[in-house]
């Protein structure tokens, strides 16, 4: 301690050190001019020797500079932020007079390169806008944000905190978090749970107004591991049951628009086995729908089982052919030669082995009614040729036959094929794709329309329970964990599942150890080629991958704390993580 002492008591005593160690440049002139003091900073910047430089005239070693200093010593007062070139170097100073008994004695000038200044100006400027940005971040959040330090004392609220508590700013501003809570403003503080447990902790808060809302405190550290902030996030609970309030009501409604759109220009027998829950399954049978009273041709693509036949059904029954018949030919299930025989007929003795009455093909079975052309991408091409005539003229040329004859039918072709890049590899002609395709109507595969899925298992359970003679039911972390799965094979799949779990299941409830394993826990270690036929990227399949393992690890542990145990992450993520993914467990989401 002495020893420290007495080395500060040096320092003191020798100026000189002092000025020496400073990291500005310095140059002390007497009152004639004569050099008396340069420092190591100035003699590197102008190339001067400190010892040497010492006594001889300033004029002559640094004349811009000694021209300022000498007026100085003239005027007796000091100059702030003086730019001086220098030797070709620019140089931002402060020159002041050295007085002695009331009396100039000599000037003193602490200066800076140009370039030095000018770059902290600069990461001043950027230091200014981050600030603003945070600022302006931190404000406009809607959600209330509360910071204090890491004892507790409030250093900032932004306004959304300030109106949901009910506070004035600059009035709880410098408080301890404590205080708030003896004054009754909240009943307990998350802040402090927090820096008693030193991790992110949420809770639900009573305010002083009658509110309740839902806080969640995070802890920010210092290089030392201590607890220097702690960021607060508070949401209004009455807030979030409105607008989940307000979203319901608006799925109803939109439920209801269609319900009653399919009512009044639909067979309801056509449709009853349709499922509309996800906004993009109600545009496709809103577009059904407005096209149904038209003759127009429709051509319905998409994976194979997704419901082509059933948006084709439906068009069908919602159109002034209703009553006609809706004849449906496989074009991919006939072979090649029978295919034209099939489609238009054949007159009697057209080719051996022909029924001897002749046979009227498929299109004149349609008359008055709609041809429905499953999988069109099928037909080869000496065929698409005559399809062009039927639908350009509606006109068919019956096998053996040499007189052509009229048909009134509507056509709709339905296909699980790129069309467009069959027409740019020449499978496919160009004409008849953009006859086809008048009104075109893509049906998206079950894995993008996810909120179909809980129905479309409701549906499937009470057809099957009715025409198997059971009464069984499906657990909700089943319908959890169906609802994330991808189904490849989309709605036809789904119904498969569905039958196969109904008839092997011994109880009365499937419960998720009934699922097959591959819809339990997917993993990504095998095939990633299984990943990329689902059409996933990188992210989506990382995502898929990371919320059924949470559902997974919340069925088996039961609560978000065993789960994060097991997992070996914090609490706070899995609730994070589940609040991304919407995890559920016995049917209710996780909070």
């Amino acid at each position: 301690m002495a020893d420290r002492f007495d080395q500060s008591a040096k320092l003191a005593a020798d100026p000189k050190t002092l000025l020496d160690s400073l990291s500005c440049g310095i140059v002390a002139v007497d009152a004639a001019g004569a050099v008396l003091y340069v420092n190591p900073v100035a003699g590197g910047l102008f190339h001067l020797s400190p010892r040497t430089a010492a006594g001889q005239s300033v004029r002559l070693l640094l004349p811009a500079l000694g021209e300022k200093l000498l007026a100085c010593v003239h005027c007796g007062t000091s100059v702030h932020g003086i730019r001086i070139e220098e030797k070709e170097i620019a140089v931002l100073g402060f020159i002041s007079p050295i007085v002695e008994q009331d009396k100039t004695v000599g000037a003193i000038s602490f200066f800076r390169k140009m370039s030095e200044v000018e770059q902290v100006v600069t990461e001043l400027d950027i230091y200014r806008k981050m600030h603003r940005q945070l600022d302006a971040i931190f404000e406009s959040s809607y959600d209330g944000l509360f910071v204090t330090d890491g004892n507790g004392n409030i250093i900032n609220l932004n306004k959304s905190s300030a109106r949901l508590n009910g506070y004035i700013r600059e009035q709880v501003i410098g408080k301890n978090i404590k205080d708030m809570v003896c004054q009754g403003f909240i009943d307990r503080s998350v802040t402090l749970e927090v820096i008693e447990k030193k991790v992110s902790v949420s809770i639900m808060q009573r305010l002083k107004n009658g509110k309740h809302i839902i806080v969640t405190g995070t802890p920010v550290f210092d290089d030392g591991g201590k607890i220097e902030f702690v960021v607060t996030n508070e949401r209004d609970i009455g807030m979030l049951n409105l607008i989940r309030t307000q979203l319901q009501e608006a799925q109803r409604r939109a439920k209801i628009h269609v319900s009653d759109s399919m009512a009044k220009t639909t067979d309801q027998t056509a449709v009853s086995a349709i499922v509309a829950a996800d906004v993009k399954t109600r545009q496709v049978l809103e577009s059904a729908l407005a096209v149904a009273p038209y003759d127009t041709t429709v051509l319905l693509s998409g994976e194979s089982g997704v419901g082509k036949g059933l948006i084709a059904r439906l068009i069908h029954a919602s159109s002034p052919r209703r009553n006609g018949p809706l004849v449906r030919i496989d074009c991919g299930t006939i072979p090649d030669q029978l295919l034209e025989s099939e489609l238009f007929g054949y007159r009697r003795g057209a080719f051996t082995g022909a029924d001897t009455m002749g046979k009227p093909g498929r299109t004149l079975m349609a008359d008055k009614g709609t041809l429905l052309l499953d999988e069109i991408g099928e037909v080869p091409l000496n065929m698409q040729v005559k399809l062009l005539r039927l639908l350009e003229e509606r006109e068919i040329v019956p096998v053996g036959d040499t007189e052509s004859r009229r048909i009134d039918t509507r056509v709709i072709a339905t296909t699980n094929r790129d069309l467009r890049e069959m027409v740019a590899r020449g499978l496919f002609r160009e004409d008849l794709y953009y006859r086809l395709s008048i009104v075109p109507i893509h049906i998206p595969p079950l894995r993008e329309r996810p909120e179909d899925i809980p129905q479309l298992i409701s549906a499937c359970l009470a057809r099957l329970n009715d025409r198997l003679g059971c009464r069984k039911k499906v657990a909700p972390e089943v319908v959890d964990i169906l609802s994330s799965y991808a189904f490849p094979g989309n709605v036809r799949e789904l119904e498969n599942l569905m039958e196969r779990l109904l008839i092997l299941c011994p109880q009365e409830e499937i419960q998720i150890h009934h699922l097959p394993e591959e819809m339990v826990a997917p993993t990504l270690r095998n095939d990633p080629l299984d990943v990329l036929d689902q059409g996933l990227t990188l992210r989506e399949a990382v995502e898929m991958f990371e919320g059924q393992l949470l559902r997974r690890a919340l069925t088996k542990y039961g609560s978000k704390t065993k789960a994060a145990k097991a997992l070996r992450v914090d609490p706070s993520t899995i609730l994070r993580k589940t609040r991304k993914y919407m995890v559920t467990k016995g049917g209710a989401i996780l909070h």
